[in-house]
């Protein structure tokens, strides 16, 4: 990848957020019912993870949201300022590979582009271009941690006897990155009958491709449930990221 090369970025955030919801209990409070919008350190979540995309130069930025929250997305917006990239805000499909179809149409055509969470507000701007290098040689590059607790498979008949190979297991991350071309290739395959892809990458490795491994962020922390959200504020207030 060199200076010129031109990176865009697909940020995602039109999901219900049910599990978040369901953590925090019963409130009134809107901000509630998109993760993106809740404040971290007095700043929303979103403001955070954007402040994260900008540690390297992006042309173009498609945020994708749903109907009900668009007008809080676009206050939110106002209230970070002048941004560093073209903004589109377009709204989502019902699952996460519609939504992201989605913002993929609406990108001119670059070389190169990230998709990411914007539930995942804090990570290293370094891995950023570790990533796109990534991409020289590969369609698609995944930043991905190793695990280091015992992995048991657990059905209705119970906890299974042999714990899983955590040697071969990893805890994938966003932003990922890819060949623009080959994902809006593979999302413009997908039929409404296909099976749910929970992020860009499963799509790939089902389609055979091959994907880069790049080391992730220990503090690129997903907020699922209320719990991540004050984990995270705890490391802010101390310093920590």
């Amino acid at each position: 990848m060199t200076p010129e090369t031109a990176v865009s970025a697909v940020v995602v955030s039109a999901g219900s957020s049910q599990r978040f919801v369901e953590s925090v209990g019963e409130s009134d409070n809107k901000a509630f019912h998109s993760k993106a919008l809740c404040l971290l350190g007095g700043r929303p979540v979103l403001h955070w993870a954007l402040d994260s995309l900008f540690q390297i130069k992006i042309e173009e930025l498609v945020l994708v949201v749903s109907l009900e929250t668009r007008s809080a997305f676009e206050k939110s917006l106002e209230e970070y300022g002048k941004l560093e990239a073209e903004l589109k805000i377009v709204e989502g499909g019902l699952r996460r590979q519609d939504s992201v179809r989605k913002g993929l149409a609406a990108l001119r055509s670059v070389p190169f582009v990230l998709v990411h969470d914007a539930a995942r507000p804090i990570f290293r701007g370094s891995y950023l271009k570790t990533l796109l290098q990534a991409l020289e040689r590969y369609p698609a590059a995944l930043p991905c941690l190793q695990i280091a607790d015992t992995v048991v498979s657990a059905t209705e008949g119970g906890i299974q006897p042999s714990p899983l190979d955590r040697s071969h297991l990893r805890r994938a991350q966003t932003p990922q990155a890819f060949r623009l071309s080959v994902l809006k290739e593979l999302h413009d395959s997908l039929s409404a009958s296909d099976r749910n892809f929970t992020d860009d990458i499963s799509l790939f490795i089902e389609k055979g491709f091959q994907v880069a491994e790049v080391e992730g962020d220990p503090y690129n922390t997903k907020i699922t449930r209320f719990e991540d959200l004050k984990l995270l504020e705890a490391l802010v207030s101390c310093g920590i990221v």
